[in-house]
């Protein structure tokens, strides 16, 4: 196993310049501030790691995320305008974004892997986490290529309840055979 390619994105600032990047442009708009950091670091990680669209091997693709509190961007301006203007006037297009997953579906959505698709919620041991259960796939031939990493909002409850380190880090993950044939290293 070899990690063939990394990113990070502390900020939404840093996510905006790559935006041009996502295959699908349309999921921008309707995509959280989570979202759209998780998408951009997942098809940054793609380009480190030398893999372009049409070498994404579908089935085979596994996104295997964890976070400690989710898109709470999502979730405090979906509680805000329930608040303000009662449950039946709250937006639609935000509520999507309140789910712990939607992070982990926007980039199957936007990779077009349709493999297994996990979020963990956890309190800490994040990275290593994942990247021990995205190893596990690989070595038990579940996935060829897996999409890992960790997701936390920039701002939000996650200053106030704990020190968790806040961004989105993305690892690509594939077996060493996969990335020789691939001419990687």
């Amino acid at each position: 196993m070899i990690i063939s390619g990394r990113s990070v994105i502390k900020t939404m600032e840093e996510c905006e310049p790559h935006k041009d990047i996502l295959v699908k442009p349309n999921l921008w708009r309707k995509m959280g501030t989570l979202c759209k950091m998780t998408a951009v670091a997942a098809r940054l990680a793609l380009k480190e790691a030398g893999i372009e669209d049409r070498d994404i091997p579908r089935d085979r693709t596994a996104v295997i995320l964890a976070t400690t509190h989710g898109p709470t961007e999502s979730k405090l301006l979906f509680i805000q305008d329930a608040y303000k203007y009662g449950l039946h006037l709250a937006s639609p297009f935000v509520f999507p974004n309140t789910v712990m997953n939607m992070p982990a579906g926007m980039v199957s959505i936007e990779t077009g892997a349709r493999g297994t698709n996990c979020m963990f919620v956890m309190d800490s041991g994040h990275l290593k986490a994942v990247t021990d259960y995205s190893a596990q796939l690989i070595r038990e031939k579940m996935a060829e290529l897996v999409i890992c990493g960790s997701a936390h909002e920039p701002k939000g409850l996650t200053e106030i309840i704990d020190d968790v380190n806040c961004g989105v880090e993305i690892i690509i993950m594939e077996s060493r055979s996969r990335a020789s044939a691939r001419g990687r290293k």
